[in-house]
């Protein structure tokens, strides 16, 4: 009996692992095998494919790897139907996932379905609320208004509260980073997970050193874990003489009184660890275009979205510019506290801890004979 997990992204992975281990707790010591970070190898899966393989940003890239992701496709199916794991557990990556899964059932195979971070179906591209239905997936979404949402369509969901809650229940920063930056005004500086997210963004936050220093602050750049090596060795180039953080991008917030960098699971954390934080946000202005056309939000970080008001300053694009962000920096500087009631009020909508638990207990159950 085997669960065969797929994982994209570094915030994926982390997810992946923290099932894994909730599986390891309640006792299933079966294989779990698939497409798998670093993190989710540590706490027992087998990695067949690493998940960098999704590691792509934006309509664009995702053409361009197209033909590599069609191979891969077909030699996750051909290994499933030959397996025949007991559960399919999916994580985020739906434009890879979800043709996956298709594609799985229309060959015959049958066992239960599991999609961790599902769809964004509240912001766009809403008829794959009609996918999910189909392949019957039980749906374990990050948010309350995600569950609502879903359960809105139909669907199969389960939601106690946001994953982070556990990580962050007994968190605390290394004790080495944390003396290596007491007494000095840590802005944490994060150019992304992706490779073409680092290239990009890394202008952007390297125009922004001066400046910050001659505010007093101490600008300090994250290499994120999960990036690949080629990324790793580019940044590790480029910022020849910059202060480097090499370990996981919570601790380099949690050492930090301020970020400044990429959106998406790196807002979350700062809010949990009551950080303020600028989002930045580049990509090609053919990804961008196509993001205002499909896409009905009006702010791109959670704790924005959550809070129905901009908390954390959003620079998109050619607004991603030193004095606007210095500016933005400024402002909170005036209104500390106001931000930091704000940011309580919005941690307050996610929900209580046991959420991996709660996701072990289901694929356990029905991957059971």
């Amino acid at each position: 009996m085997s669960i065969f997990v797929s994982c994209g992204e570094a915030s994926g992975d982390a997810y992946g692992a923290g099932l894994l281990k909730a599986l390891r707790d309640l006792g299933f010591d079966d294989r779990v095998w698939g497409m798998l970070g670093p993190k989710s190898q540590e706490a027992g899966g087998e990695a067949l494919w690493p998940s960098s393989e999704l590691s792509i940003v934006g309509a664009v890239e995702a053409v361009a790897a197209l033909p590599r992701l069609l191979r891969l496709r077909g030699e996750i199916i051909k290994a499933a139907l030959a397996e025949k794991p007991r559960a399919v557990v999916v994580i985020d990556s739906p434009d890879f996932h979800i043709p996956l899964l298709k594609r799985l059932k229309k060959s015959g195979f049958d066992a239960p379905i599991f999609y961790i971070a599902p769809p964004t179906i509240w912001a766009w591209r809403s008829g794959r609320a009609n996918a999910l239905k189909a392949l019957d997936a039980r749906c374990f979404p990050l948010f309350e208004f995600e569950h609502d949402n879903l359960r809105s369509h139909g669907l199969k969901s389960l939601w106690i509260g946001h994953p982070l809650l556990d990580d962050f229940a007994d968190y605390k920063p290394p004790q080495d980073l944390v003396s290596k930056v007491q007494g000095k005004d840590t802005v944490a500086l994060l150019p992304g997970s992706r490779r073409s997210e680092v290239k990009r963004l890394l202008p952007v936050l390297e125009a922004l050193v001066e400046p910050l220093e001659d505010l007093g602050y101490f600008p300090v750049f994250s290499v994120a874990p999960g990036l690949e090596e080629g990324s790793k060795s580019y940044l590790r180039r480029k910022l020849a003489g910059r202060r480097l953080y090499e370990g996981p991008g919570r601790d380099l917030i949690a050492a930090s009184s301020c970020v400044m960098g990429a959106s998406g699971t790196a807002a979350v954390e700062a809010m949990l660890l009551d950080r303020f934080m600028v989002v930045l946000y580049k990509s090609s202005w053919m990804n961008y275009a196509l993001f205002k056309l499909l896409v009905d939000i009006k702010w791109l970080s959670i704790p924005n979205i959550l809070a129905w008001e901009e908390i954390y300053p959003e620079f998109l694009q050619a607004r991603a510019r030193q004095e606007l962000i210095i500016s933005a920096l400024k402002r909170y500087r005036d209104d500390a506290e106001a931000v930091h009631e704000k940011l309580a009020r919005v941690r307050s909508l996610l929900g209580k801890q046991g959420a991996y638990r709660m996701w072990a207990r289901a694929v356990a159950e029905s991957a059971s004979p």
